[in-house]
């Protein structure tokens, strides 16, 4: 939905633009020639239209769910996107614990890598390791290096299911995206979340702040320099990013050594891509925590989902009114944007191609 408006926005304008531009022109023209003008530019126009109607129906691109446009076939890879759809399947439950389907993720959807699969190379949070200690968690013998988090933790999500010290929040999770997990898994999760919610300052009206953008477009930057320029709330809050939770999985550094950037095999799953819809659901137990708690947050993302977003704003002003929300959605040229992109990709593997 996103992509499409943007897209009608963009032809929209570019139309507008087009049609000025050509009426400026006919008007120093003899009165023949600028007949035949116009009718040669309702013929462009027309033929404009057809081959945007096409590429609507078809896109060369696709938005993936936070927001990034990536190619439907995926050449840096040196194939032609063709990618199992094992690579993101997780188990789903019925109430009765029965194993009914599988879900695909947008590994699928964006036909190659997206930003699901971010993660650098030379970066290990030793933290991991003291997570999985506390928890006494181990990675079993059977784990399944082919597989994601999800895919090999999943449990049935029935009430007897949910335990630890954060149930009650799991028990009201959406359970048609996440899946849950073996106890086991969620000791260890309570750890994660545990650290992040001991953060963090209270206040009776407090802030939570959602990041908007395009990926390069410098959201994490941003912040940084409204902080650094005396804007002081923003200090006083808990920063809730995926990407860092990925490396407090003792599983991120042995999918990383199987896999590392910039030149990953395309057969081999992506350690970003493996671990980012348990640090997506651990995100969100880390934030209604924080919620409860009445404390300042950002809540780091791209907004690009506009529909659960809305469902999900709409949630907090009724459960947690006292709340202030606010978004900072930030914009960059499209030169700048792919300069980083590039970088980003040399650095991590993680690539989109220029249209």
């Amino acid at each position: 939905l996103f992509h499409e408006k943007m897209t009608r926005r963009f032809l929209r304008d570019g139309l507008r633009a087009s049609c000025s531009c050509s009426s400026s022109a006919n008007k120093v023209s003899p009165e023949g020639d600028r007949e035949d003008s116009d009718q040669s530019e309702l013929d462009a126009q027309g033929k404009k239209l057809v081959n945007e109607r096409a590429w609507l129906a078809n896109p060369p691109m696709v938005y993936t769910w936070d927001g990034d446009l990536m190619p439907r076939d995926v050449e840096w890879l040196g194939a032609e996107g063709e990618f199992s759809l094992g690579d993101g399947e997780a188990p789903m439950y019925t109430e009765d614990g029965d194993e009914h389907a599988y879900h695909g993720f947008p590994w699928e959807i964006s036909g190659g890598v997206d930003s699901w699969d971010t993660y650098d190379t030379n970066f290990v949070d030793p933290i991991a390791e003291t997570f999985a200690d506390r928890a006494k968690f181990r990675i079993p013998d059977t784990f399944d290096w082919n597989k994601t988090t999800n895919y090999n933790y999943a449990a049935p999500a029935k009430k007897e299911n949910f335990h630890g010290v954060y149930k009650h929040v799991r028990s009201v999770l959406d359970y048609s995206y996440h899946v849950n997990y073996i106890e086991e898994r969620q000791r260890l999760q309570d750890e994660i979340v545990r650290y992040w919610c001991d953060s963090g300052v209270r206040s009776d009206r407090p802030w939570i702040i959602f990041t908007a953008g395009a990926m390069g477009a410098g959201k994490s930057r941003t912040i940084s320099q409204l902080e650094a320029n005396g804007v002081d709330t923003l200090r006083l809050m808990v920063k809730v990013d995926p990407d860092t939770v990925k490396y407090q999985l003792p599983e991120m550094k042995h999918y990383i050594s199987r896999n590392p950037g910039p030149n990953p095999n395309k057969n081999i799953i992506l350690a970003g891509h493996a671990t980012h819809n348990e640090s997506g659901f651990l995100q969100e137990v880390i934030v209604r925590k924080l919620m409860e708690g009445s404390k300042h947050l950002i809540v780091d993302g791209s907004l690009s989902n506009a529909e659960w977003y809305r469902e999900y704003l709409m949630q907090i002003r009724t459960k947690y009114p006292h709340y202030r929300i606010g978004i900072i959605h930030v914009m960059c040229d499209r030169e700048i944007i792919w300069e980083r992109v590039q970088q980003r990709c040399i650095r991590t593997g993680r690539c989109i191609s220029w249209q």
